[in-house]
């Protein structure tokens, strides 16, 4: 290659070298600041301390028996009928006897052939005996004598057994009353067939009177006991209003959709069975000094620490405040401390959020969020 053309390639080569390096030493331009992100946010409230629990619930029968034969049979009499009183012992319910009758005559006939032939065979063994005491007979007669005795006895206890069972049996064919009380359902009629264990009526006693049952949800079940006291009030009845004591707080039941409750009323007057009633209590000071945000406003930590996205109005952004929850009451979060009232939480989308992320509050207006206390007042 001529040396003109290898200098004119060379000091090409230097130009682009030059043009890349001064092009790399151009400073780069700051990209724009994103705007302030929108938030849903609320406002702390105080916690209520004269919050009020109010449920609703039934008028039930403190004692429900249904009563059902012990046997197999067809049903011949039914002497009680809806809304019959009946006393403890009256005949409710007949069976056909007729099987029945005739299987406990041949077992005492059974009995009786037994105790004759258990009879025979004692002076049997007695005359043997005073044979035996002349010495006109020997040990081995006295002693077949004396095991055909209690043979005989054996078998008279065995029958007598099988007497005893047919005699139950017969008498499991009428259905008494257990106790005073009224019917509440008829389940069977005349000419029908049972099982055991089928329910044939359902009594309700008289004595043990009535109770109330309720259904508490999960936010409500904490602030309830054994002994506690309500204020119970009939739906149809706005100003009778009488006092019930909890007498059990049963586990969840999904069929009722909270935990069971039973109360007893201390003046059950004006009450009847079917009836809808309120249960109404004080719940005290349940979280003394406590606010109220709503739910999604409490973001889960690391291990149990939670915390809360606070909006600062003079920097227009959000900080990480670490808050002690007390409790979780609906769609309400109590906080314990770590969070004053009246200030300013993040709310959904909250968990999206940095420390110091500029923001501006969706419909910068007054934004109370009102506990579920104060909307059911």
């Amino acid at each position: 290659m001529p040396p003109t053309a290898r200098s004119a390639i060379a000091l090409a080569t230097v130009a682009l070298a030059a043009s890349h390096w001064l092009g790399c030493q151009t400073a780069v331009a700051d990209p724009e600041p994103l705007p302030p992100r929108p938030i849903h946010w609320a406002e702390a409230r105080t916690v209520a301390t004269d919050a009020q629990l109010t449920i609703s619930g039934t008028v039930q029968p403190a004692h429900v028996v249904r009563l059902s034969a012990e046997i197999a049979g067809q049903v011949v009499t039914v002497n009680a009928d809806v809304g019959d009183t009946v006393s403890e012992g009256d005949v409710l319910i007949e069976l056909d006897r007729t099987a029945l009758r005739q299987a406990v005559s041949a077992r005492r006939a059974e009995v009786a052939e037994a105790v004759a032939r258990r009879d025979d065979a004692e002076q049997v063994l007695a005359r043997q005996q005073a044979l035996y005491d002349r010495g006109a007979t020997t040990d081995l007669v006295v002693d077949s004598a004396a095991a055909s005795v209690e043979a005989a006895r054996s078998r008279v206890r065995a029958l007598r057994a099988n007497l005893e069972m047919a005699e139950t049996t017969l008498r499991d064919a009428t259905v008494t009353a257990p106790f005073n009380a009224w019917v509440a359902r008829r389940l069977v009629e005349p000419a029908e067939v049972v099982a055991p264990g089928i329910p044939m009526l359902e009594l309700h006693s008289i004595e043990a009177g009535i109770e109330l049952e309720f259904f508490a949800p999960e936010s409500a079940i904490a602030g309830l006991a054994e002994g506690t006291v309500g204020q119970v009030r009939a739906m149809h009845d706005a100003g009778g209003v009488t006092e019930a004591r909890v007498i059990e707080v049963g586990a969840y039941e999904r069929s009722g959709g909270g935990y069971r409750l039973r109360a007893l009323p201390t003046d059950p007057s004006g009450l009847r069975e079917g009836m809808s009633v309120e249960l109404s209590f004080d719940r005290g000071a349940r979280a003394p000094g406590a606010v109220a945000v709503p739910v999604d406003a409490v973001v889960a930590g690391d291990g149990d620490t939670q915390y809360v996205f606070v909006f600062d109005r003079d920097a227009s952004n959000v900080g990480v405040r670490p808050v002690e929850l007390a409790r979780i009451e609906g769609d309400e979060a109590w906080i314990a401390s770590g969070l004053s009232a009246n200030e300013v939480v993040a709310t959904r989308g909250a968990s999206f959020l940095r420390d110091g992320q500029p923001v501006t509050l969706l419909n910068d207006e007054t934004n109370v969020y009102v506990t579920s206390d104060e909307a059911r007042r």
